[in-house]
């Protein structure tokens, strides 16, 4: 669901402050290449964000998040046929 926000500090860090201990967060994410884009995400052609893994770790870093606890690579849609 994060595909449709560019800049995604403020909102892992307002799911920190409001995540019960124990909780988890789970999102997924359009990976782009490490320098895709000098903020770390760009706007595709379709209107959605990709993130880059950097960028990612990053602002889960800036919310609190030490190391993620799993992360899943894979495709999230078909589209065009692709």
């Amino acid at each position: 669901m994060l595909v449709y926000f560019g800049d995604l500090a403020p909102i892992l860090k307002n799911l920190t402050e409001r995540l019960r201990p124990g909780g988890w967060r789970v999102f997924t994410v359009e990976l782009a290449a490490d320098d895709a884009a000098s903020r770390g995400y760009r706007q595709g052609a379709s209107g959605r964000y990709a993130h880059s893994a950097s960028y990612i770790k990053k602002a889960l870093t800036a919310a609190g998040v030490k190391t993620p606890k799993a992360t899943l690579n894979g495709p999230l849609r078909l589209e065009f046929g692709a």
